[in-house]
């Protein structure tokens, strides 16, 4: 992986360089924002361990049925009484995910 990122910042400084002496700058700019996307999601990667071979998979919410309701994350306790369900809390805050939000399911 330290490769992958080496090569990415190469690419990176030869842009800096590029747009230093360019005039066409559009081109340059949208290339070093991908790159600079590569990066975060190689962030993302690394902190969540993702790989191919523990991902089994990666679903996209549907819309949902108005522009302000949410999808609540449950955990069931194990018991199949709804009201004895709780909404799963994140930093003590409930998880609330919205249309086109993505989860990721791991093996």
């Amino acid at each position: 992986m330290v490769e992958i990122r080496n090569f990415i910042n190469s690419k990176l400084k030869e842009i800096e360089t590029l747009l230093k002496t360019n005039k066409e700058k559009g081109e340059l700019i949208v290339l070093k924002n991908k790159y600079l996307d590569l990066i975060y999601l190689l962030k993302i990667y690394d902190k969540f361990n993702l790989n191919r071979k523990d991902i089994i998979e990666i679903i996209e919410l549907p819309m949902t049925c108005t522009d302000t309701s949410e999808y609540r994350i449950m955990e069931d306790l194990d018991v199949e009484s709804r009201d004895l369900w709780q909404e799963v809390k994140v930093n003590n805050n409930c998880l609330r995910l919205s249309s086109y939000d993505i989860i990721i399911k791991k093996k």
